[in-house]
């Protein structure tokens, strides 16, 4: 999905897939399709970190053979293998790294889970963007209320698990990251036109003025 950061608009959807047994554009999965996000989130669990204070990009965590290890469950890197190794918050950012990233978060929201989750809410991730095309699902953020919250479920949430999203719903968090903070509504209609003459324009509208700073 391709999305202009200041006005919201949708300039291009790809959703070629092979459900019908070739490749074809026969879903409109960026819309339609709710999932767990991963590693893609893993820069909500960043922000939050950073906005609450909690750490700096600087913190740092020594993690030995890309592992770590929560209530007996193994978080793993598969991309990355490399024994012992200190990441700071900025370096598990940039290589993407589970274990790291999973061990900020507990580390600093173990003990008060809410408060991540409500981190999460103030950058709009648990609210619907409500776009005019039907279809879109709510998001679905797990809360500590839920039947199926365990102890795992922070870790596994600060890497993009146990939650569900559509991928134009993460990109409308990540695109009110490069806006300032300020979070757009998806535009895919700018105007109605009647023989060449604008009969009705669009504005871009703002859905959450400022996800998270000052």
């Amino acid at each position: 999905v391709l999305m202009e950061v200041g006005t919201g608009e949708i300039l291009a959807i790809a959703n070629l897939s092979t459900k019908t047994g070739t490749l074809a554009e026969s879903y409109n999965v960026a819309i339609g399709s709710s999932m767990e996000p991963g590693s893609t989130f893993k820069l909500a669990t960043v922000l939050a970190l950073l906005d609450d204070e909690k750490a700096t990009i600087n913190d740092t965590v020594n993690i030995n053979n890309s592992t770590k290890y929560y209530y007996g469950q193994k978080m793993v890197d598969s991309h990355i293998y490399k024994g012992a190794h200190t990441f700071s918050l900025e370096t598990a950012f940039e290589e993407s790294s589970n274990a790291a990233i999973s061990w900020f978060a507990q580390k600093y929201y173990g003990s008060e889970p809410e408060k991540f989750i409500s981190k999460l809410e103030s950058f709009s991730l648990s609210a619907m963007q409500g776009i005019e095309i039907p279809g879109e699902p709510e998001p679905f953020i797990k809360n500590t209320d839920d039947k199926h919250w365990s102890g795992v479920s922070l870790p596994w949430m600060s890497i993009g698990y146990e939650l569900m999203l559509t991928p134009l719903q993460v990109l409308g968090f990540y695109n009110a990251v490069a806006n300032d903070g300020v979070y757009v509504k998806p535009k895919f209609v700018k105007s109605i036109m009647d023989g060449g003459e604008e009969i009705t324009h669009f504005e871009t509208e703002t859905l959450n003025p400022k996800i998270a700073g000052d």
